[in-house]
């Protein structure tokens, strides 16, 4: 790898005057002579976004550290495989009203960056959490529980005094390091809420279960405050929510009896349970209000010569956890990324299917990221044969392995045109010349794409839905089998799917696919329905739908209108009756159909049971501490009975139809009425 250090820069006195944010605090420890500084940017290039520094193509591949001195023999051996992005974790200095900033633990943090790999660039990860004496200060500020517990860790992220603060920091701490160190750093990563992640904590992880969040004031306040901007005038609200409010300071969050209970089993009825949809909205566009409030700052003390990368977008991976993703504010992605609220968007591999022989699991819908030139980027946190043995979470065993997982991991990110960094949580997790051999190599393919870029170009695509992600019931029923779990088995299809969001395949972003997996396509208002169906047919694509596809349309009148079997046959072009009660969704393939090729005659298909079968995950820890295991029967199911389908497989309780395709209006429609799928039906399929 070339690096181009002499490229001209612009001096810090630019940058300075070109920040909108006024240093309140003085920042004694700034040098008289600023640094020049580099611009680092992403340009689509051949459809891929590829990042620059001071105007030349970098594979994002970086290596991150706690602290530099932790990970300095680990450095040491990186440096002569080509290695030069570093991300590294300080803390925000967050001074008394009237102290000054004291960056003696920001300075040395740096200088034994510069130190250790003195022609490297720098990311620092930023944690925005104030300090434990402002939290003693104002417990008004911090997160309360439906059992009136108050999170001392945390801040609530509506609170106006901690994003003040938050900013105004960022904006002294931005201008201090680009004064020194502007020429080296490249990026910054701001982090907050659970695990840095800007994620809900979850309850059964960190409280022993003390129920839901957000019953502080703030939150409550906040809530109020969105609603009077989305609506405008409260009879408005009344109308759609179907209530009598007085005015918007008369409605507090919804009580938990009510964000656990829906109208129809497993789904939300999107009119007659609006202030829900409402709620759950809110709960995202909380986070990516505060994301985009933080990223502000940092972009106007480095005069947007930088970039942002943020934890966001974990569409797959928190459907798994136990409250559902619903509860964790990870489904307002599309606005963030088309508001450009960062550059970057982050998240560790997926913690399912990650050991050795597993396929690489990814958090987010990454060709939405990448079509937009905002790359996803993935954190490797392998667990390397040098980790303790306890490690757990998909620890390998030998040097083979890692090398093996890298490998994966790596050509995983590559081909989605990813970011990437490799992150040893313990000092010695990377410490091994071979290892570095490995990713050397790896690193050098990247190069290669950079000088001839395009995007992954593929004949299937995965999509997945934020708004119906919305209109289903609290817990993991549908959430682990369909998304989390689901991605171990498309990924061994035999191909590689591009994996886009349901939003951007109505707005015809994703090129013609032969075949198109709605993985919960459950909520489609009339255009949207008509538009997929448009581009079905201009395709003569193959569409497989899981569970219960367009059962709902949230464009409808009345609660009545808005739910029903009508909606799937709109949408699917097969007729489909509703199963009484609750049953199993386990599903047996018809033995000798052509789709059922390779797969095990008589074996059900079936959601894992998680509870049972922990032990044998790679997210143990996980599953160990859920307070109640996923349901076994549920409802709604739903059942073909069109005469014009054909079935090739059933529900093993009761027997009707739960697997049938259909040629309808140019297209191929395929219905799967449970929950998941093996690896050999998606291909033969495809």
């Amino acid at each position: 790898m070339t690096l181009h250090p002499a490229i001209p820069t612009l001096s810090f006195a630019i940058l300075a005057a070109a920040s909108s944010i006024a240093d309140e605090t003085p920042s004694a420890t700034t040098p008289a002579t600023p640094v020049e500084t580099l611009i680092c940017k992403l340009e689509q290039r051949g459809g891929m976004p590829v990042m620059l520094i001071n105007g030349m193509p970098q594979a994002p591949v970086m290596l991150w550290g706690g602290t530099a001195e932790m990970i300095r023999e680990t450095i040491r051996l990186a440096r002569p495989n080509g290695v030069r992005l570093y991300t590294t974790c300080i803390t925000l200095p967050w001074p008394r009203e009237g102290e000054p900033y004291d960056f003696t633990a920001v300075n040395k943090e740096f200088a034994d960056l510069v130190r250790l790999a003195p022609d490297g660039y720098y990311m620092p990860r930023v944690s925005i959490v104030p300090p434990e004496w402002w939290r003693n200060e104002h417990p008004e500020e911090l997160p309360v529980w439906e059992n009136g517990g108050r999170e001392k860790d945390d801040v609530s992220v509506t609170s106006e005094k901690w994003l003040d603060g938050a900013a105004r920091h960022l904006d002294a701490l931005v201008r201090h390091l680009e004064a020194r160190w502007g020429d080296r750093i490249f990026a910054y990563h701001p982090s907050a809420m659970n695990s840095g992640e800007w994620y809900y904590t979850s309850t059964i992880w960190n409280h022993n279960d003390w129920g839901l969040r957000h019953f502080e004031p703030g939150f409550r306040d906040a809530w109020r405050q969105w609603l009077a901007a989305r609506y405008k005038e409260i009879g408005g609200l009344n109308t759609a929510w179907g209530t009598e409010h007085a005015g918007f300071a008369a409605i507090d969050v919804p009580p938990a009896v009510r964000r656990k209970s829906t109208s129809h089993g497993l789904l939300r009825n999107p009119v007659a349970e609006r202030e829900m949809l409402d709620f759950s909205l809110f709960q995202s566009q909380a986070i990516t209000d505060a994301i985009r409030r933080v990223s502000a700052a940092i972009r106007g003390a480095s005069g947007g010569r930088k970039l942002v990368h943020v934890f966001y977008g974990y569409t797959y991976e928190l459907a798994g956890l136990q409250e559902g993703i619903v509860n964790f504010g990870h489904l307002d992605f599309e606005r963030a990324m088309d508001e450009r609220f960062a550059d970057v968007w982050c998240a560790p591999m997926g913690y399912y299917d990650r050991r050795n022989g597993g396929s690489g699991t990814i958090m987010a819908p990454a060709e939405s990221c990448a079509f937009r030139g905002q790359p996803w980027c993935n954190e490797d946190d392998l667990r390397t044969h040098l980790a303790d043995k306890d490690t757990g979470w998909g620890r390998v065993s030998t040097l083979d392995e890692t090398i093996w997982a890298h490998r994966r991991n790596f050509m995983t990110t590559l081909v989605h045109r990813s970011q990437i960094w490799f992150m040893p949580q313990g000092d010695t997790w990377l410490a091994d010349a071979k290892l570095w051999d490995n990713l050397g190599r790896l690193q050098k393919l990247y190069d290669e794409t950079n000088a001839d870029p395009a995007p992954l170009t593929s004949d299937t695509a995965v999509i997945v839905d934020e708004a119906s992600l919305m209109q289903i019931s609290y817990g993991i029923e549908i959430g682990l089998p369909l998304l989390y779990d689901l991605r171990a088995q498309i990924n061994r299809m035999g191909l590689t799917p591009e994996l886009w969001l349901q939003s951007d395949y109505v707005k015809g972003r994703v090129s013609p696919k032969k075949f198109v997996i709605f993985l919960n396509a459950f909520s489609t208002s009339v255009a949207d329905r008509n538009a997929i169906r448009s581009r079905l047919k201009a395709d003569g694509s193959t569409a497989l739908w899981f569970y219960a596809p367009g059962v709902l349309q949230p464009d409808a009148k009345t609660p009545d209108a808005a739910y029903g079997v009508r909606h799937i046959e709109a949408l699917t072009g097969i007729r489909v009756n509703q199963l009484d009660g609750e049953q199993s969704p386990s599903m047996k393939l018809a033995n000798g159909h052509r789709w059922s090729a390779g797969c095990g005659a008589g074996e059900p298909i079936e959601p894992d049971d998680v509870i049972r079968n922990w032990k044998s995950r790679d997210e143990a820890y996980q599953y160990r501490q859920m307070t109640w295991p996923p349901r076994a029967k549920l409802g709604p199911l739903f059942a073909v009975n069109d005469p014009q389908a054909e079935a090739f497989g059933h529900y093993a309780e009761g027997g009707a139809v739960a697997m049938a395709s259909k040629r309808d209006d140019g297209f191929t429609s395929v219905f799967v009425g449970g929950l998941t799928l093996p690896a050999a039906v998606f291909a033969n399929t495809a």
